[in-house]
């Protein structure tokens, strides 16, 4: 790289980001020359402890940032009701995201719940589909009780991040981060990076309880689960008394949704949902995202609020990525249950 490109770039950093988030450095940059915006997006995203810019993985990299911004400003120029940005994601190809990100396989997690007699096919379910809802309204904002948004890095750990964040949803007076790690490595139930459920993260919480954070730090980032520490689980076990799963499309009437539960919970505390992550969420920025949605449920988060137009969710992928980490998807029933927001969901009785 060029000594004096490097020398430019970083002053033009250092005059712009002390007040101003990842989209809105890289906004200031709009007009320089992709090679200009890949370096600084580079340096003020960490990339540096990854990999080297001078290297064949770095132009692989550029490679990809070049494709994702040309995306980017064809999505944006259609003046949607959201917008996209250059985030964490930038430097992936959409395949490399699903594989690192998004191993939630909905059909896997069909195949296991049907096994116990837990529900039944979309297609087997679809004449029972009611996409009526007449009740409208704005929920409680649970963002308020939260603090920062947490990172799962490289790992398939959604599904941990969704239970234990919504179990703290629920706790009042001291703030607790839950242990997510604890999840991950010792839920053998579930599959670690590579996935879970939220029925199976249910029970192990209500039966089994969470440490703190603190007590037992998340470590899978690297994409690797790692072995149950006990010594790490002795601390006081915060345990949820009940909770509750449910589907849409079930056979067995007790785990049934009633007609706007996910709703109804929602004036309580927030929930665990399924969402499909398709490219425009990897490349989210801002607004109301409205994303056509087919394949299925493949990333957990939690919901914290719904508005009589969109669902405001809590994202595991860090506060670079979308609005702070959060995001907002456009209510439609029609979008297969709201892009499966509304399909299933979790929720504690502390």
């Amino acid at each position: 790289m060029n000594y004096m490109n490097v020398i430019f770039i970083f002053f033009l950093i250092g005059s712009t980001i002390a007040n101003n988030t990842h989209f809105e450095i890289m906004d200031t940059f709009a007009e320089k020359s992709t090679q200009k915006q890949f370096i600084v997006w580079y340096f003020i995203s960490n990339k540096a402890e990854k990999y080297e810019i001078n290297s064949e993985e770095g132009i692989r990299r550029y490679i990809n940032f070049k494709a994702n911004l040309k995306y980017v400003n064809e999505v944006n120029a259609k003046n949607l009701s959201y917008k996209l940005g250059l985030g964490e994601f930038a430097d992936m190809t959409y395949q490399e995201f699903k594989k690192n990100y998004l191993t939630m396989d909905w059909k896997k997690y069909q195949r296991s719940m049907r096994f116990l007699g837990l529900t039944k096919s979309f297609e087997e379910m679809a004449d029972e589909v009611d996409r009526k809802d007449t009740k409208v309204g704005t929920d409680p904002d649970w963002t308020t009780k939260y603090v920062g948004v947490r990172n799962q890095g490289g790992c398939g750990s959604c599904w941990a991040f969704a239970t234990a964040g919504t179990m703290e949803g629920y706790y009042s007076g001291t703030y607790n981060m839950l242990s997510t790690q604890q999840l991950v490595s010792c839920d053998t139930t579930q599959w670690g990076c590579n996935g879970g459920h939220p029925y199976y993260a249910g029970s192990y919480v209500q039966q089994i309880g969470l440490v703190k954070d603190s007590e037992y730090p998340y470590t899978s980032g690297n994409g690797v689960r790692g072995a149950c520490d006990a010594a790490k689980m002795s601390g006081t076990k915060y345990k949820v008394t009940t909770s509750r799963y449910c589907e849409k499309y079930t056979q067995w009437p007790e785990m049934k949704c009633t007609t706007n539960e996910i709703q109804d919970q929602l004036q309580i505390g927030p929930i665990y949902v399924g969402v499909e992550a398709n490219q425009d969420l990897m490349m989210y920025r801002s607004g109301i995202w409205e994303g056509v949605c087919s394949y299925g449920p493949n990333h957990a988060v939690i919901a914290v609020q719904r508005t009589s137009t969109y669902f405001k969710i809590r994202n595991s992928w860090g506060g670079n990525w979308g609005d702070g980490g959060y995001f907002k998807v456009k209510i439609n029933p029609a979008n297969n249950d709201t892009c499966y927001v509304e399909t299933s969901t979790w929720y504690p009785t502390i």
